[in-house]
């Protein structure tokens, strides 16, 4: 008698959601707003790749030396799955990575928006660990909406801490 073994899902890697999310968004816009969705993109990408020091855990980080062996550029994005994108993306709305023209900073927190509620209903997070960033992240989006820093609330050392779990 054969036994079929389960296989393991395989989720897609940040960069693999990246490119889909982004290049469907830029297709249905034009002229300026396509500009400023493609910047986005472009910031988005560069946080992942220089923030992946306080986002991924310590396996993450060999995985990413080894892809970094093989090509520099793109490293963090190719090496980690999507799992890991809420957390960059709770990064993404600190002061640093938001730009100061009024116009791109809306066309950010939407696009950010938009991106958080299609991880939060597809398939490619762990609902239990990772809803605790998607729920920060709208909290996050809903105070700069209004014209609130994201982070409001810091840690006695001074220090922000929106991240969740130990």
């Amino acid at each position: 008698m054969y036994t079929v073994e389960p296989v393991e899902e395989v989720l897609p890697s940040i960069v693999e959601i990246l490119d889909s999310w982004f290049a469907s968004r830029a297709r249905r816009v034009t002229g300026r707003r396509r500009e400023r969705v493609e910047s986005v993109a472009a910031r988005l990408r560069r946080c992942v790749e220089t923030e992946s020091d306080r986002v991924a855990t310590a396996g993450e980080k060999v995985l990413i030396a080894a892809e970094r062996q093989f090509e520099p550029d793109g490293a963090v994005a190719r090496a980690l799955d999507c799992s890991a994108l809420p957390e960059f993306l709770l990064v993404f709305v600190e002061d640093a990575w938001l730009p100061v023209d009024v116009q791109d900073r809306r066309v950010q927190i939407s696009e950010l928006s938009a991106l958080n509620k299609k991880m939060a209903r597809r398939e490619y997070i762990d609902v239990y660990w990772s809803s605790c960033p998607v729920i920060t992240l709208e909290s996050a989006l809903v105070r700069l909406r209004n014209g609130q820093p994201a982070w409001a609330h810091t840690h006695p050392s001074g220090e922000s801490h929106h991240h969740c779990g130990p």
